[in-house]
């Protein structure tokens, strides 16, 4: 009975894990474009980054990748255990997003240094809740325009999430804790960005288009 638990939890953590190393810009950049996103531009592998060594086309392309490969194993979770009770399989299933999250940042093939992982965390946020994940998905898009930074409209969304799960989706508090967690992650791996922000020196969102 323990060793089954065990595997509940272990496996969706796994399943995340793998799907999170899927490196889309890493892989891009190297077989496409003879190029490594981890020495070029922002020096980041992810969608943001892609767009300005890429172009907006494969940086499009990157970031919905990137959603995918945190809602994907939670919808795998959802079909596995869905004689589960309801909170039971919602929290399995945020933990494998979680583990996808864990795998975009930290992919055992590039010495644990991947992406800052907020477009697997927006996929983790459809797969907690669809309409909550695109509402969230639009928000931040009108505070990027606003803001005219990524690094800036991220922690932004990123501190609002766990407020607006608990009151509009009724986020448990042990849920609320892990998604807050998940907030102070990407918001230290953004910490870079803010001192370029407040130095002057960070790429704006519409400059990449003037390019």
């Amino acid at each position: 009975m323990e060793s089954n638990l065990y595997f509940q939890i272990i496996f969706p953590i796994f399943l995340g894990y793998f799907f999170g190393c899927i490196q889309t810009s890493y892989f891009l950049g190297k077989y496409k474009f003879s190029v490594n996103v981890k020495q070029e531009g922002s020096k980041n592998a992810g969608a943001s980054n892609s767009v300005v060594l890429f172009g907006f086309k494969y940086g499009f392309f990157v970031g919905l990748v990137d959603v995918f490969k945190a809602y994907v194993p939670m919808i795998i979770i959802f079909s596995m255990y869905s004689d589960y009770p309801q909170d039971k399989v919602l929290l399995l299933a945020c933990v494998a997003g979680a583990g996808a999250i864990a795998g975009h940042m930290f992919p055992f093939f590039m010495k644990f240094d991947g992406g800052k992982g907020m477009a697997c965390y927006l996929g983790m946020l459809i797969g907690f809740d669809f309409s909550f994940g695109l509402i969230v998905c639009l928000i931040g898009a009108v505070l990027l325009m606003i803001t005219n930074y990524v690094a800036a409209a991220t922690i932004i969304i990123v501190i609002c999430i766990p407020i607006f799960a608990h009151f509009f989706c009724g986020a448990t508090l042990s849920l609320v804790i892990a998604i807050s967690l998940l907030s102070c992650l990407i918001i230290t791996k953004h910490t870079e960005n803010i001192f370029k922000i407040l130095n002057g020196t960070e790429s704006t969102f519409w400059s990449v288009f003037k390019k």
